[in-house]
């Protein structure tokens, strides 16, 4: 029996069969009922302003999510160089420990570190690598 109810030609209110899968064929399932925006009730109305916070909702998930891929990308680079730094043998990074530190010291104190503060640092550094291993 189809639905006859109509407001200036245009259906109130719409049925959908639905059909399911059984062993043996298929069989009718619930019917689905939707009433149409030509009833005038007020869930129509309020469409725009809620289509407009899902929209806002929709763009701030998308912010967040694009923030959290760019902290995991930069996570990973981060390990990346980490673990790269540490399959250097020992020497090197203590070479490059030096060369980071004494780029500390020519910019804090405008001069090259002297010999014995040199020496310092390599002893510094390699109590520090002995310690953590």
């Amino acid at each position: 029996m189809p639905l006859t109810f109509r407001f200036d030609g245009q259906p109130v209110l719409t049925r959908t069969k639905r059909r399911v899968s059984v062993s043996g064929g298929r069989r009718w399932a619930n019917n689905v009922y939707q009433l149409c925006p030509i009833t005038g009730f007020a869930i129509f109305e309020q469409a725009e302003s809620r289509l407009a916070s899902l929209e806002q909702t929709t763009a701030r998930r998308e912010r967040f999510e694009h923030d959290r891929r760019r902290r995991e990308d930069e996570a990973a680079r981060t390990e990346a160089e980490r673990d790269a730094y540490f399959a250097l043998p020992a020497e090197e990074r203590l070479a490059i420990n030096l060369k980071r530190r004494v780029a500390v010291f020519k910019s804090l104190e405008k001069r090259d570190p002297t010999p014995a503060e040199l020496e310092e640092l390599r002893r510094r550094l390699h109590d520090e690598q002995s310690a953590s291993a």
